[in-house]
């Protein structure tokens, strides 16, 4: 994921490759300012958290093999309750 953050241009196709669309005639404007900058309003539950992971799990797996390794980037914190 960290190549994403530092080259979106090179990733996103490959991202759409992977999901098997056509980008021909797409404008994603790629930007690298930050729009989810700060914290969670409400807290997540630790219950909520593990659930998610395990569900999205291979999904991560599979894009982060498509972007050439394992994710690295632990920035998302949780807030638990």
């Amino acid at each position: 994921m960290e190549d994403y953050a530092e080259h979106p241009e090179k990733i996103v196709p490959e991202i759409f490759k992977f999901v098997g669309e056509d980008m021909t005639g797409i404008d994603l404007g790629l930007s690298k300012k930050v729009f989810n900058k700060g914290r969670m309003r409400k807290p997540v539950h630790q219950k909520t958290i593990d659930l998610l992971d395990e569900f999205f799990q291979p999904f991560n797996d599979d894009l982060a093999n498509i972007l050439g390794g394992p994710v690295k980037d632990q920035r998302a914190i949780h807030t638990i309750t």
